[in-house]
């Protein structure tokens, strides 16, 4: 039923950024008005890096606590075509590959049998734990956008972003925060996790995530420099607001946010660059 909705959202929005191309083919031609100006098109490529937020919670496959308010860090890159449909308004489509990765961590203590080394003696003690889960996503993301100019210097975008989620893998870890404690003797013992030292590993898979198909809308806001000629460098503020969960069986999204560094080269289309001939009219005095 989600998907479902998801699809119809997808059609709708991909109407919405098609209707400049509408409205456009429906002009005809008026051979006594001037021709218009010829539309810019672009091919660009762009790399990004940034950060991620974690909504909601996942879990590891132990009986343990969520895992809550992670942060992370990623990189995107790709490639894009985009087409001036009108004076400053364009549409375009992106192909992305997208990393991200969350950690997110909790402190809990835990009732431990400890045994004296001189006595003999056993005891259960609460021993202070960090449990940390670190998870790694990788997707091939397709983002169709509408991008207008309002000057030559800086512009907005909104694109809708359909992606496919190719690996994701989680690792759990614990670490021991201390490395003394207390038995009801009075007695101090040293405390450390057996064969591993302060660091255990508690669970990796490679398949943590459970919805392949993710999507979210991509609002951005860019700046335009002329480096060369017909070529444009544009530093672009980009956010990730997500639609679908990753996971079905808990609220776990991620958020992030992109720094984007883009290359461009705009042509002009050579059959609208041309002029339209003179229209037949015969002139009387």
């Amino acid at each position: 039923m989600i998907r479902l909705l998801l699809k119809k959202l997808l059609m709708i929005i991909i109407v919405i950024l098609s209707l400049p191309v509408l409205l456009l083919s429906q002009k005809h031609d008026n051979p006594l008005e001037p021709a218009p100006p010829p539309l810019r098109q672009e091919l660009g490529v762009f790399i990004g890096l940034g950060g991620n937020i974690q909504s909601g919670s996942f879990f590891s496959s132990c009986n343990c606590p969520e895992f809550t308010d992670g942060l992370g860090t990623g990189f995107t890159l790709g490639a894009l075509y985009d087409k001036e449909f009108s004076k400053n308004l364009f549409g375009g489509v992106a192909l992305m590959y997208d990393s991200k990765s969350v950690t997110a961590s909790y402190r809990q203590r835990e009732l431990i049998a400890l045994t004296s080394p001189s006595s003999g003696v056993t005891d259960s003690v609460p021993i202070l734990f960090r449990n940390k889960g670190d998870l790694s996503l990788s997707f091939i993301s397709l983002m169709p956008y509408a991008k207008w100019n309002p000057t030559n210097f800086m512009f907005f975008r909104l694109g809708f972003s359909a992606s496919y989620l190719i690996s994701s893998s989680l690792k759990h870890t614990k670490e021991l925060l201390q490395n003394t404690a207390v038995l009801k003797t009075g007695e101090i013992v040293s405390v450390e996790i057996l064969n591993s030292g302060n660091i255990a590993e508690i669970r990796q898979t490679k398949a943590f995530a459970s919805n392949s198909f993710q999507f979210s809308l991509e609002p951005a806001l860019g700046f335009d420099f002329q480096i060369y000629d017909n070529y444009f460098l544009s530093p672009i503020f980009q956010y990730s607001i997500p639609f679908t969960k990753i996971a079905d069986n808990d609220n776990f999204k991620v958020s992030s946010w992109r720094l984007f560094l883009e290359l461009r080269y705009r042509f002009v289309n050579e059959a609208n660059s041309k002029q339209q001939p003179a229209s037949n009219v015969l002139l009387h005095k």
